[in-house]
């Protein structure tokens, strides 16, 4: 059976949609406890004792396509609304990412005594993202084209896509909290993290190069190396030469996979909270410090030289003519021999994975009680990718509800407007957030998209 790349393909988006990075910053504007997840110290001297159901905890998603938004790759023709690869292509930046974030909360509990707080929350996480330069699009658009020099057609363009950069992370969280009040002035949280590593997959080197001096030949080069832990079984078979290659393989997403305890990591946030007066709060934390150990591994990985000379067809014109090809066979006998030149190997090697660590400053000035205007700052960094967020945020209360919005940038993914609601019925605390309204008001418009629903039960 022939190695199949779109299947390839196809296995990997549907890890990445399954399962970049993210952490919905509106919320932390909000009453409840899902508040501290930015802060394990914020909100200390309103915290509650509380607890969530598994089924209604909370839903996370978060989805970015970086710079590109719906009217950045459309165009209308004759009434049509149609995709513009060159606007496309034209928008796009050296470095370009999309990338998906999804978490569900399993179990959240949290316990007051007097200065002490301790808490304890289950978690499900998926995040990843991709990175391409503008050469990915100019080897989609253009492939190999020809250079008009002067009339004369000498030359064929050379493309480099540059390092494509693929990072997925899927795993299972137990955090265990403790936050004590310091004094009139001071709180600290910390929190320690196990961590369940279910499906890891990093790249390191990918790229693709084309050289061609005339129209006689064009020289294919690829590289790279992509580390995978993942339910996916790999069908080997033997060249000529002895050497073992990738021949098929399939995905087994089954029970098997989601009791999965085998890759073990660790982590820990950790938080501090300066109130200076009655009005001003300060806060500086860092979150998902840590690391997951990945022993469960398949490392594939390829360096190939590829000089393609195109395909004789003399001998494929007339079927009475000595010697006759098929067309077919020919194009079969090139696909073999490309086949041969790009084949995959694999060997077993352990690896590790960071989590997407996310350092924060924030500040508030409440000057009654019923308003408060806020100010957040954020670095995110995961393997070579790294988001900067400032965000300007204004909340209005009641004893029922809590109303915030506010706006932010991102160099990932421009301007955003959030929105946020918090409403408590007795026990009964339900809220909903939202990242960037935009993506919902004008769709067209939205390249960044979030939201966050949840349901606690606060006893106090």
């Amino acid at each position: 059976m022939r190695f199949n790349i779109f299947r390839t393909a196809a296995v990997l988006l549907l890890l990445f949609t399954l399962k970049t990075f993210g952490q919905n910053t509106t919320l932390y504007d909000l009453y409840g406890p899902n508040s501290m997840e930015i802060n394990p110290a914020h909100k200390l001297r309103d915290r509650s004792t509380y607890f969530t159901l598994p089924v209604l905890n909370y839903t996370d998603f978060q989805f970015t396509t970086g710079r590109l938004n719906y009217n950045d790759i459309t165009s209308t023709e004759d009434g049509k609304t149609v995709v513009d690869t060159e606007k496309i292509h034209r928008k796009l930046d050296r470095k370009n990412t999309i990338g998906l974030f999804t978490e569900i909360g399993l179990l959240g509990v949290g316990i007051k005594n007097n200065k002490d707080y301790y808490s304890i929350q289950i978690k499900e996480k998926a995040l990843g993202h991709i990175r391409f330069g503008n050469g990915v699009t100019d080897l989609i658009l253009n492939g190999t084209s020809t250079v008009d020099i002067n009339g004369v057609v000498s030359r064929f363009n050379n493309i480099n896509t540059g390092e494509i950069d693929l990072n997925m992370l899927h795993y299972r969280e137990i955090a265990l909290g403790y936050d004590r009040i310091i004094n009139d002035k001071f709180t600290i949280g910390i929190r320690g993290k196990i961590l369940f590593g279910m499906a890891g997959i990093e790249t390191n080197g990918v790229s693709l190069r084309t050289q061609s001096k005339d129209l006689s030949s064009i020289e294919i080069y690829t590289a790279g190396q992509i580390n995978v832990s993942a339910p996916i079984d790999f069908t080997m078979a033997t060249d000529s030469n002895g050497d073992e290659y990738i021949e098929d393989l399939d995905t087994n997403f089954d029970q098997d996979y989601f009791s999965n305890f085998d890759n073990l990591g660790f982590g820990l946030d950790i938080g501090i909270e300066y109130q200076h007066n009655e009005e001003w709060l300060f806060g500086l934390s860092v979150i998902d410090l840590g690391v997951i150990g990945f022993k469960n591994n398949t490392q594939i990985y390829q360096q190939s030289h590829y000089s393609f000379k195109g395909v004789d067809i003399s001998n494929s014109v007339n079927d009475n003519q000595p010697g006759y090809k098929e067309l077919e066979d020919q194009s079969d006998a090139l696909m073999d021999e490309i086949e041969q030149a790009f084949r995959i190997k694999k060997k077993a090697d352990k690896f590790n994975m960071t989590l997407p660590t996310k350092i924060y400053i924030t500040s508030s000035y409440t000057p009654e009680k019923w308003f408060t205007a806020g100010f957040l700052s954020k670095y995110e960094s995961f393997n070579d990718f790294s988001e900067t967020l400032v965000q300007l945020s204004g909340t209005i209360r009641s004893n029922v509800f809590e109303l915030t919005s506010n706006y932010s940038w991102s160099n990932t993914s421009g301007s955003q407007v959030g929105l946020g609601l918090s409403v408590k019925a007795g026990i009964v605390h339900f809220y909903a957030a939202t990242d960037n309204i935009i993506a919902y008001s004008n769709p067209k418009n939205g390249s960044f998209a979030s939201i966050r629903l949840g349901l606690n039960f606060i006893l106090d």
